[in-house]
């Protein structure tokens, strides 16, 4: 399979009456998979539905990367600081 990469259309610009997975196509590299994910977001990556390694460990990761003990242990800071620097941050003006 082609690697996709972004290219322009053969015209410069994409005409408004093609549906939108042949207006990805027009940009992408030439026998490029376009498959539809969901309502319109669409992939040109493969689709690779098997579960990898990471996976199973992602979901236990996601359930202690909030806690104030793993926070302290390896930040060696606590979520609320967190939001303090957030709310420092919005306040200041610069975001």
């Amino acid at each position: 399979m082609p690697r996709c990469r972004n290219r322009k259309s053969s015209q410069g610009r994409i005409p408004l009456f093609m549906n939108r997975a042949e207006r990805l196509k027009e940009v992408l590299t030439e026998g490029c998979a376009i498959r539809l994910v969901e309502d319109d977001i669409y992939s040109a990556l493969s689709d690779d539905s098997n579960r990898h390694f990471y996976d199973r460990r992602a979901t236990a990761y996601d359930s202690v990367v909030g806690t104030r003990l793993y926070n302290r242990i390896m930040w060696g800071t606590s979520p609320l600081d967190y939001i303090a620097f957030a709310s420092e941050a919005i306040m200041s003006g610069l975001c």
